[in-house]
């Protein structure tokens, strides 16, 4: 119980004395676990705790059994996101402090379960590591429209020294870059038509660059066969922009980027452009490795979020439960990665995270296990 109480150190109870007859940390752990387990909802929540009781009481204070369904979503549904997400970063934090974070990439979900009675759905806005594939933090606004502001207060409560940050192009704005500059990091900035004269100068400087005819630090080609498709993907990079005014305009800006997808399948050719912006100075190589990379936010956090814990499909709607059920989620993504890669390698195969939460269901020795870092917390 000690270990535990410095997972969330700062949540106050929202509910009166007189009326509590369960701990808030025994309630907040065992919706933890439960979803670790494949929990989506509160029913699921109090039926899993009703079978592991035994094991719960064994480390959990709970004087009047397992808390209802009622009672834990009420909990959750008047908890203080604000302080419960940053003991989410704090946690964070402590657990995974050995794990590098070079690569952030940011990006927007909208969670449309949770729209209900006329209120627009709850749009999230997370950071994501790159390297390491845990959530670093998020933040939560009303639309996708509102990434804009969201984003810079997002960034203030990170650790962004010597990390480069990705993001799309609705954060190819100067704030944006310049908070992420301050904070001691770089910026890696899609350039679309957002920003209609900087992806003219790009398109300007990079569009004719033929292919080089030997090695070079400004070009890189790589080429993608699966499917009967082939995809070529070819980067040049420049990286002297001292004489464009436009540029100038951008904090530390100093390299920009062009990316030609070129697709080859049954229905013929198709060639697409990207543009970037970005404050450090990168080689071709570099800067389609953090491209690259910066889908991971989409094809690892987001799509395990909705297909291995259902967040989209979520219809938890009431109160402030939806943002404080995100942050639940994004603390099991965190222990199912970690977990899975451990398990694994003791059991001598590669697992997926799916693979994972179901054996956390199985075995509890498993779970145990998968669930450790909640005790690493400092």
């Amino acid at each position: 119980m000690v270990s535990l109480r410095n997972v969330f150190p700062n949540v106050k109870n929202p509910r009166r004395v007189s009326h509590v007859d369960h701990p808030l940390l025994s309630i907040l752990i065992i919706a933890l676990l439960a979803m670790l387990c494949g929990a989506k909802g509160w029913e699921e929540i109090e039926e899993w705790a009703e079978v592991r009781q035994e094991w719960l009481s064994t480390f959990l204070d709970l004087p009047h059994g397992i808390p209802s369904a009622d009672t834990t979503r009420r909990v959750f549904a008047v908890l203080d996101p604000k302080v419960f997400r940053e003991d989410f970063q704090h946690w964070i934090r402590s657990a995974f402090e050995s794990l590098p974070a070079l690569r952030m990439a940011i990006d927007g979900k909208t969670m449309r379960g949770s729209a209900s009675r006329g209120l627009s759905a709850l749009h999230i806005v997370r950071a994501f590591c790159v390297d390491n594939h845990v959530v670093l933090g998020q933040l939560a606004c009303d639309e996708k429209s509102n990434e804009i502001t969201a984003i810079p207060d997002l960034l203030k409560t990170l650790a962004l020294k010597g990390v480069l940050v990705t993001i799309d192009a609705v954060g190819c704005q100067h704030e944006i870059a310049r908070t992420i500059v301050e904070g001691g990091g770089d910026y890696l900035l899609a350039v679309k038509d957002n920003q209609p004269l900087l992806r003219q100068e790009i398109e300007a400087q990079l569009g004719s660059r033929p292919v080089p005819t030997g090695p070079s630090p400004s070009f890189h080609q790589t080429e993608d066969k699966a499917h009967g498709r082939l995809e070529r993907r070819r980067v040049w990079t420049e990286t002297r922009l001292a004489k464009l005014d436009l540029y100038g305009e951008w904090v530390e800006a100093n390299t920009i980027v062009r990316i030609e997808s070129e697709r080859h399948t049954d229905a013929g050719v198709s060639i697409e452009n990207r543009y970037y912006l970005s404050s450090r100075k990168l080689s071709a190589k570099e800067a389609a490795e953090a491209v690259r990379g910066h889908w991971a936010i989409e094809n690892v956090c987001h799509w395990s979020l909705d297909v291995t814990l259902g967040e989209d499909n979520s219809r938890i709607s009431e109160g402030h439960a939806p943002e404080n059920l995100s942050v639940v989620r994004s603390m099991v993504l965190a222990m199912l990665k970690k977990g899975s890669e451990e398990v694994g390698k003791a059991r001598k195969k590669k697992l997926s995270m799916a693979m994972t939460q179901k054996l956390c269901g199985w075995d509890g020795g498993i779970l145990l296990k998968v669930a450790s870092c909640l005790f690493l917390a400092s």
